[in-house]
């Protein structure tokens, strides 16, 4: 049995509608997370002295993770010690040059948190160690200087 074209026509639409309502619901329920309410709603912007990308392979050569290292220098010990890390996930997340601020600029998502993290130079490592796995021979990780945390706003 077959349906008048206005059926046929309409079912269509109908479904056109169903197909954009799923989509739409979709892109809300994975957008989400970006945008749960945060008392941290501008960005977190700090400086370092270097950014490094650092790429860490393991002994048959295999990437294992990429990774941002930032380093601050220390005149009275004439070296520069590890102030954080951070996975690389995204490759947005790779600095690139701000010109307009004279610096490299990486911008990424910590936790709920936007940070954006600047520093007067970047360098890149393809290494078989983990450069911040030995500084913490040299410089504890619970006594490094860290990336800033937040201070929770008071909400009335």
């Amino acid at each position: 049995m077959s349906h008048p074209p206005f059926i046929r026509t309409l079912a269509a639409m109908l479904l056109i509608v169903a197909l954009w309502v799923a989509v739409f619901m979709a892109v809300l329920l994975l957008s989400a997370p970006a945008r749960a309410t945060s008392p941290h709603s501008e960005p977190i912007r700090e400086r370092c002295d270097v950014i490094e990308v650092n790429s860490f392979y393991d002994g048959e050569g295999r990437l294992v993770f990429d990774q941002l290292i930032f380093w601050d220098w220390y005149g009275e010990e004439s070296r520069y010690h590890v102030r954080a890390w951070r996975l690389v996930k995204m490759p947005g997340q790779i600095p690139e040059r701000d010109h307009a601020r004279d610096c490299w600029r990486s911008v990424f998502h910590d936790g709920a948190l936007l940070r954006v993290v600047e520093a007067e130079s970047v360098g890149r490592s393809w290494t078989q160690h983990d450069p911040e796995a030995m500084e913490r021979e040299v410089l504890p990780a619970n006594h490094r200087r860290g990336l800033i945390e937040p201070k929770a706003k008071a909400f009335p």
